[in-house]
């Protein structure tokens, strides 16, 4: 029955090819859409969700009271690490990531800036990160060691086969590469790791600080199996104020890895959501395409009706029940479900590197794992029972004596299925297309919107080697050579922010309140090499005013906020230092719009 089915399929298929050749084209086009989509969900889904002790796995946040408002934030006291293993049996293993960025060499002429971690050594113990070289409680030990993910080893040395061989960092002492890394995986938030280096007071972290009012590194933590996190939660609460004499009244709580991705937006203290908002709305997207594409293929289904009908009328004729009818209807169009699904396939192969490039991403089609192909088959069934079940009801329905007779179903009322399914249809396909429109537009605007800054000719290199300890040679040559109107030396990009504080004040400013202010670092000469406008005031120069080593600028928001009515010469305290106002520049973007 099934083979008669087939051939049934494949024959009307072939004599009507027009008509197959465009539904099958309709439907494979919205099921490649709606699959490469889906590929993206998966993968937000799957971030960090590998790790065998994900469950296990927490990151120390805090709350804190600032602008009147609770602010949850990912940052802990450097010190918090080693005291929350030390004092709290339930802590089984801790680590600090620190982000860190420098030039490496293999004490030859091969030289590359790359991106790396400072962490302790519970961090491979921690987290699924298989080593293809060297031992995981070993390999960061050694203050003076290193470890390299084996596509930085390749590119350093052209080997995996590194360890033991030298590296030297930046101007530091030579590190031994102690262990190869395993490439981190596309799916996890920690794959801009290019090396580790171990968290010790000679090494890349410096000296450790201390002062459980700096919040600075974010702190991850294992609990120990049956440890209840509810319980950790009360006791680590107040971990800082206890440390700080209540002076930093911060309350500290576990959040899980497992839900770091998705759900890390807080508001007022509470989660309330994150990336797995645009989850929801891609696969909401995902689901209207596909959706669209099933309602074009019912269309067309039914638009031939008047061909089929004849062969239905016959075969109800010749016995055969409706039923039977439904299911060969249904039948041809998972046949043509599973064609569709096929070129939809290739449709992806072609298209997937393109939207990795637009989404940034390592998006792969999993051929060899069994899972993928359970999945392709039942979307095929999907799609296949659904675009083909309002088809195989309409067309077993005519009557054989109309049919026979030349006349068709007569319907005469004012909403039909079909007329529902055709408004349905361009409802949603022109919702999308004004959608995609206005994205189209915002993202235009963001690009060419005014960012306070001169943006042309404007570069940002990170200083590397001995470029500090020579920058005022570095800087004279460009100047001299004509290669740069201007230098100037800052602590950040433009477009980061890496320095804030609650803790500043100014004359007037209520002492019990608590105001995130960014700050920004700069030696002088950025207004006129970054093009800001200067509103009262003039720029830092340390070459003309030597007491400009606690000069600072402040922005119109900042002005406005501390109702200076002559800000030029006030004074902002910031412990241990006290800034003195010597100009206003307009507002600038600084972050991601």
């Amino acid at each position: 029955m099934t083979n008669n089915l087939f051939k049934n399929a494949i024959r009307n298929i072939r004599r009507n090819k027009g008509f197959s050749i465009l539904n099958i084209g309709g439907l494979a086009i919205g099921m490649a859409s709606a699959m490469v989509i889906l590929l993206w969900v998966q993968n937000e889904i799957s971030f960090d969700r590998f790790h065998t002790k994900i469950n296990r796995l927490y990151e120390v946040w805090s709350n804190d009271k600032i602008n009147g408002s609770i602010r949850s934030m990912t940052y802990t006291p450097e010190i918090m690490a080693p005291a929350l293993k030390k004092d709290y049996p339930e802590v089984e293993e801790v680590t600090r990531v620190s982000w860190t960025r420098n030039l490496l060499s293999d004490n030859g002429e091969k030289k590359l800036m790359s991106t790396g971690a400072v962490v302790d050594p519970g961090f491979l113990i921690m987290f699924d990160f298989p080593l293809l070289s060297g031992s995981t409680g070993s390999v960061l030990r050694d203050p003076h060691s290193i470890v390299l993910t084996q596509q930085l080893a390749k590119t350093l040395f052209n080997t995996e086969d590194v360890v033991g061989k030298t590296i030297r960092m930046g101007n530091s002492d030579n590190l031994i590469v102690t262990g190869v890394l395993k490439d981190f995986p596309a799916n996890t938030q920690f794959n801009w790791i290019e090396y580790l280096c171990p968290y010790a007071e000679n090494t890349q972290s410096g000296r450790i600080d201390s002062n459980w009012g700096d919040f600075s590194i974010p702190t991850f933590i294992l609990l120990k199996p049956n440890s209840s996190p509810g319980l950790v939660n009360n006791k680590i609460k107040n971990i800082v104020a206890e440390h700080t004499g209540g002076y930093q009244k911060t309350e500290e709580f576990l959040y899980p890895v497992k839900q770091l991705w998705l759900y890390s937006q807080f508001e007022n203290g509470k989660a309330t959501g994150g990336r797995i908002q645009f989850v929801r709305l891609f696969s909401i997207i995902a689901f209207f395409i596909l959706l669209i594409a099933c309602i074009n293929f019912m269309n067309l289904s039914t638009a031939n009706s008047e061909k089929r009908a004849k062969e239905v009328g016959i075969r109800k004729v010749a016995g055969a029940r409706r039923g039977s009818l439904i299911f060969q209807f249904l039948g041809e169009s998972l046949v043509i479900s599973l064609a569709a699904g096929l070129i939809a396939l290739l449709i992806l192969v072609f298209s997937l590197p393109w939207f990795n490039r637009l989404m940034e991403r390592q998006l792969e089609i999993g051929y060899g794992n069994i899972y993928f192909w359970i999945s392709f088959i039942v979307f095929v069934l999907i799609t296949g029972i659904f675009a083909g079940s309002y088809p195989a009801f309409f067309l077993s329905g005519f009557k054989p004596i109309s049919v026979l007779k030349g006349r068709l179903m007569e319907i005469n009322s004012l909403i039909t299925p079909r007329k529902v399914l055709v408004v349905t249809q361009f409802s949603f396909a022109i919702a999308l297309v004004i959608c995609t429109i206005v994205i189209w537009q915002q993202i235009k605007y963001v690009q060419s919107r005014n960012t306070g800054y001169d943006r042309d000719h404007l570069i940002h290199i990170f200083i590397q080697g001995e470029m500090d300890k020579h920058f005022t040679a570095i800087r004279n040559d460009l100047l001299n050579s004509g290669t740069a109107v201007s230098v100037a030396k800052v602590q950040a990009p433009l477009t980061a922010n890496w320095s804030s504080g609650i803790d500043l004040k100014w004359k007037g400013k209520n002492p019990n309140t608590k105001i995130q202010i960014n700050r920004y670092s700069e030696e002088g000469d950025l207004v006129k090499t970054a093009g800001m406008q200067l509103i009262e005031g003039r720029d830092i120069d340390l070459n003309t005013y030597p007491s400009d080593s606690t000069a600072c600028l402040i922005n119109e928001s900042a002005l406005k906020l501390m109702q200076f009515k002559h800000p030029i010469g006030e004074i902002i305290f910031d412990d241990p230092v006290s800034w003195h106002v010597v100009g206003v520049i307009r507002d600038y973007i600084q972050e991601s719009p």
